[in-house]
C-alpha cells in the first residue's frame, strides 16, 4: 500500500505547478519562519485556486494569511476586477507576504487587514463568494460565526480541511468549522466543531481528507 508521501509525490507530479513566485515564497517561509507547517502546501494551494475558478468567485475572504501562499494562489484565479481580503495579526510574516504580493501581477487584487480577525470581521461588508479560514484553532468558532453571514448564500465557506456550503434559506441555526494550519493538538475541540457544522441548518458540511504537508 502506498504511503502518504508516495501519494502526495504522485499527485504533485501529475498536477499543474503553481507559479515560480510560490516556489520562492515556499523556500523563504521555510528558511525564515519558526512554523513553516502553518503554510498550506502546493496541492491545497492548487485546490484553493481551482475552487475560486469553479465558483467564479469575485470576492474572497481569507482568515489567516501567514506568509501569503494561499492568498497568492486564490488571487491568481480571480478576475482582473476581483478582490481578496486577507486577515492576519503577525507583522513579521505579513511583511514577507507584502513583498511577494508586490511582485505578483495579481497582487493588486489583495487587501491585507492586519489586526485581530474578530474585530476585522465586524467591520467588513459582504457578500463574499468564498471564505477560507486557516488560523488558530481555538478561535475557529468565532471566525466561522463572524464569516458565515458575510458569505453569499449558496457559496463556499472553507475552513482548513472543512468546507461548508451555505444554504439559500435564512434560517437561524448556528454552525462551526474546523481546519488545519495551527500546529497544536485540539482533537476534542475539532470533533465538537465538526458536529456543530454537520448539525447546522445554515450550511451543508463536507469533511474532505487531505494528505498533510
Amino acid at each position: 500500500m502506498a504511503s502518504f508521501e508516495q501519494i502526495e509525490d504522485y499527485a504533485e507530479r501529475h498536477s499543474r505547478a503553481l507559479s515560480d513566485l510560490h516556489g520562492r515564497l515556499w523556500k523563504e517561509t521555510h528558511q525564515k519562519t519558526d512554523n513553516p507547517g502553518m503554510m498550506v502546501g502546493p496541492l491545497e494551494g492548487a485546490l484553493l485556486k481551482l475552487l475560486v475558478r469553479l465558483t467564479a468567485a469575485k470576492r474572497v475572504l481569507e482568515i489567516g494569511m501567514f506568509t501569503g501562499y494561499s492568498a497568492l494562489a486564490m488571487a491568481e484565479a480571480l478576475p482582473e476586477d476581483g478582490r481578496l481580503i486577507t486577515c492576519d495579526v503577525n507583522p513579521a510574516t505579513t511583511e514577507i507576504a507584502r513583498r511577494y504580493f508586490a511582485e505578483s501581477a495579481h497582487g493588486h487584487k489583495i487587501e491585507i487587514k492586519l489586526g485581530p480577525a474578530r474585530e476585522t470581521l465586524k467591520a467588513l461588508k459582504g457578500p463574499f463568494d468564498l471564505c477560507f479560514i486557516d488560523a488558530d484553532k481555538g478561535s475557529y468558532n468565532d471566525y466561522y460565526d463572524g464569516a458565515i453571514d458575510l458569505v453569499r448564500p449558496g457559496r463556499a465557506d472553507r475552513a482548513g480541511q472543512h468546507a461548508a456550503r451555505r444554504e439559500g434559506s435564512q434560517s437561524q441555526g448556528s454552525g462551526h468549522a474546523d481546519g488545519c494550519g495551527a500546529e497544536r493538538s485540539d482533537s476534542k475541540g475539532r470533533e465538537s466543531r465538526k458536529r456543530s457544522a454537520s448539525d447546522s441548518r445554515r450550511c451543508h458540511a463536507r469533511l474532505s481528507p487531505l494528505i498533510p504537508d
